[in-house]
């Protein structure tokens, strides 16, 4: 009898179902895995962000913006571009007055994840880019929010709702992190 040097037939089928069959097992557990890592790098991230507005808002709750001596106005104070640039000049030179204890000191975050139309953004572990919500400008107490729209996309959170109010049916599938400031 002579010795078979190939598979037959039904031979690869069995071996391609085992192999099929494997793969249906394996893709969602690499999957679930893969929405673990995002869900954690993108919650690193909004952690980094909220330390470096805290220090921001510290240096700067004193700095008067009215859009006439500043590029900013009160409005836009928790914008993302003022971790890396001056909400009063728009450039990235330090006006921080030690005697005063007041003035931009940044930047204070190394790099953007992203420069959209030359302003500098962060995007979260899906591609999204982070969305300030400042509930209430002219409330004493700012309530101000870094969202992350999470896998979706979609940003689930209600952009006047105070953080206080929100409920885990109106967060959706977002990630956010709050800052009570006074």
């Amino acid at each position: 009898m002579q010795a078979r040097n190939a598979l037959t037939l039904v031979e690869m089928i069995i071996v391609l179902s085992v192999l099929a069959a494997l793969s249906g097992i394996m893709v969602p557990l690499c999957s679930s895995q893969l929405s673990s890592a995002s869900q954690t790098a993108t919650r690193a991230t909004l952690a980094e962000v909220q330390h470096a507005m805290q220090s921001y808002w510290h240096d700067t709750k004193l700095v008067t913006l009215d859009g006439l001596a500043s590029v900013a106005i009160e409005s836009e104070r928790f914008e993302i571009t003022w971790l890396f640039r001056s909400p009063v000049t728009g450039d990235s030179v330090s006006q921080y007055s030690p005697s005063l204890r007041s003035g931009w000191n940044g930047p204070y975050l190394l790099s953007s994840t992203d420069e959209t139309g030359g302003n500098p953004d962060l995007i979260d572990a899906w591609g999204n880019p982070l969305v300030v919500q400042y509930v209430n400008p002219s409330d004493s107490v700012k309530d101000v929010r870094f969202v992350s729209s999470g896998p979706n996309g979609i940003i689930d959170i209600p952009s006047g709702t105070a953080t206080s109010a929100l409920t885990p049916g109106s967060i959706g599938d977002d990630l956010y992190v709050a800052l009570m400031l006074r």
